[in-house]
């Protein structure tokens, strides 16, 4: 029973303590700075911090000045932050001391003790995905100051490195807290080709110099981790072909195999199943694909070649013209032919309901394009999320408004878009608002004309080669019969006669009257039989 004279003791839970659970000694491997590929200039500012606070710490105190040892390794997983981690360890020659998310998640948010404190001055204190550490929520205040009391109580001999993915994830408050924000970044290709090489000395191949940089080539995006996993996937493979005894060693064509396995880690999220097209899949067009490869596809492949001549490639592209020409078939075959890492959304995709939605997808669609790159983002159908916003229905306040104002903002904003190209297409130019069509945004314009004579020729025969045509059908005839059709209504004069085609090839006939061709699909859309 409680009364007047009961005495109450208040205690506070430490943020830590001696028996935690979720504290644990890491057992990875240690590893040096030299054993990992790329990231210089990571590694190197790690490396002058251990030095500097192994070796000048009595230097900086008689300035007054205390070590840097707080540091937020922000990138994406997989981009190497453990491996810097482990490496700064073996530099500093300390042992790694991982705190987990259970302490957070039962200490009060006033307490700041740390009772094993003395044992703790010869670790690195690893706060592993602090975001997780907060419950992933940007707005946990009590996770933000439980967090930023447990590093503050830190003495200054200690080094605490945090490692986190989604910088966005965190309050700016904690950010304040630490010395130093290092990036590791999706690697680009030369970075990949020494990571590649640090690798291949762990695993027998028989692969060339020039095997290693065509293998290179064709792994944009793929983090370290990917490629590591790529090796493990080629070397595997090859044993369960060849067998444990005569597996040997991998080469070109067993890494090429896994990498149609194994993709890269950015694209997962967004990885679309784009139909395979060629350029000799669409007919016609060839001065539309000679201006699309000039303006999209060499300025990415020959990125070097480029800056060496002192020429800027457009930064993006619009292609417009009537429905059914081709463009978005266009767009894949840039795709395909070039190899890039293609990212496509249809305006309609990007709009959601909830307040923040759309403009957050627009930021992540160039989030991972950039950590894609070099790479192609396609939007078809741009005129719905960029319509002039005079002529807005819903007040220039609207949803659409703010998406098109946080595209714009992707394109040209502080973060620049290297390596990335934009491609939109639209069957309405004269409803895309200005401000998109600027120099540095959507700057080179190519106009997909309904198909010429030549055209349709080629659009039909192609299509005739997919089916079973005899010697009376008269290409011509054809040819003639669908002037001033799209792209699309042309192949449609054949896809319409598709079940009889079926029928016939059941029988062992060929599809031989040139009649079954005359009732087609006219210029208007609207289907047109024969009398």
């Amino acid at each position: 029973m409680i009364t007047h004279n009961t005495e109450f003791t208040l205690t506070r839970k430490p943020v830590l303590c001696e028996n935690s659970n979720s504290l644990k000694m890491s057992t990875k491997t240690q590893i040096t700075f030299d054993d990992i590929g790329g990231l210089d200039s990571a590694k190197s500012l790690l490396q002058s911090l251990a030095t500097i606070s192994s070796h000048g710490l009595k230097h900086l105190a008689t300035m007054g000045i205390r070590p840097l040892r707080r540091i937020l390794l922000i990138g994406p997983s997989g981009t190497g932050k453990s491996m810097l981690v482990n490496a700064l360890a073996s530099k500093l020659g300390v042992e790694i001391l991982e705190v987990g998310t259970q302490d957070f998640a039962n200490s009060e948010e006033s307490s700041a003790e740390v009772p094993f404190i003395k044992k703790v001055r010869r670790h690195l204190i690893l706060l592993d995905n602090v975001e997780t550490l907060l419950g992933g929520k940007r707005d946990n205040k009590g996770g933000f100051a439980k967090l930023r009391a447990f590093i503050s109580a830190l003495p200054y001999q200690v080094f605490v490195v945090a490692t986190c993915n989604r910088v966005s994830m965190l309050d700016e408050n904690i950010r304040g807290v630490f010395d130093s924000e290092i990036e590791t970044t999706v690697p680009k290709a030369e970075d990949r080709l020494k990571i590649l090489k640090l690798m291949f000395r762990k695993f027998p191949h028989r692969l060339m110099d020039n095997e290693i940089s065509e293998i290179n080539s064709v792994l944009h995006g793929y983090t370290g981790e990917n490629l590591e996993s790529l090796v493990r996937h080629a070397v595997v493979d090859r044993m369960m072909r060849k067998g444990e005894d005569e597996a040997g060693s991998f080469d070109l064509k067993d890494l090429l195999a896994a990498s149609k396995i194994v993709t890269a880690t950015p694209m997962r999220e967004v990885m679309l199943d784009i139909p395979k097209v060629y350029w000799a899949d669409i007919g016609g067009m060839g001065e539309v694909k000679k201006q699309l490869m000039k303006s999209v596809q060499w300025p990415l492949l020959h990125k070097n070649d480029f800056k060496r001549m002192g020429i800027k490639p457009p930064s993006g592209l619009l292609m417009y013209g009537p429905p059914g020409c081709a463009k978005t078939m266009i767009a894949r075959a840039l795709a395909t032919e070039s190899g890039l890492n293609f990212l496509a959304v249809k305006g309609p995709e990007l709009f959601s309901k909830w307040v923040g939605d759309s403009e957050r997808a627009v930021r992540d669609l160039f989030r991972k394009a950039r950590s894609a790159a070099p790479a192609i983002v396609f939007f078809d159908e741009i005129d719905v999320i960029a319509t002039e916003r005079k002529s807005s229905s819903d007040g220039g306040s609207g949803v659409g408004d703010r998406v098109l104002a946080q595209l714009l903002t992707e394109m040209d904003g502080i973060e620049a878009l290297e390596d990335v190209m934009i491609v939109a297409a639209t069957n309405r130019p004269d409803i895309i608002d200005e401000a998109l069509l600027r120099p540095g945004r959507l700057d080179s314009m190519v106009y997909v004309p309904l198909p010429d004579e030549a055209a349709r020729r080629e659009i039909l025969g192609i299509c005739f080669k997919r089916h079973p045509v005899g010697s009376e059908v008269q290409l011509s005839s054809v040819v003639c019969n669908t002037t001033g059709y799209s792209g699309a209504e042309v192949r449609c004069t054949v896809m319409r006669r598709s079940p009889i085609v079926v029928f016939y090839y059941a029988c062992k006939r060929t599809f031989r009257h040139k009649d079954r061709f005359t009732g087609s699909t006219g210029a208007n859309g609207l289907h047109m039989p024969s009398q």
